[in-house]
């Protein structure tokens, strides 16, 4: 079990979460993978599978949070 110690936490397991299927190699980019809220994340899909005051809160636009997976996944390519 993990325990989600603040926010920021959360919103990194929520990006590596989204980032998982790309990492896996089970889908070139997070929007592809029809199972997870990605796509409510940024703004391409309605959906109730997300809180969308938190995205809001952390996050001014959707494309913001795109850029926060996008970030992550370059960094493990770098890696």
């Amino acid at each position: 079990m993990t325990v989600v110690a603040d926010e920021t936490h959360l919103l990194h397991l929520c990006r590596t979460i989204h980032a998982n299927p790309v990492t896996q190699r089970l889908v070139g980019h997070p929007s592809d993978w029809a199972y997870s809220n990605y796509r409510e994340w940024v703004g391409k899909r309605p959906g109730t599978l997300v809180d969308a005051a938190l995205v809001r809160d952390h996050f001014a636009s959707p494309e913001l949070y795109r850029e926060f997976v996008q970030d992550y996944l370059a960094d493990l390519d770098r890696a």
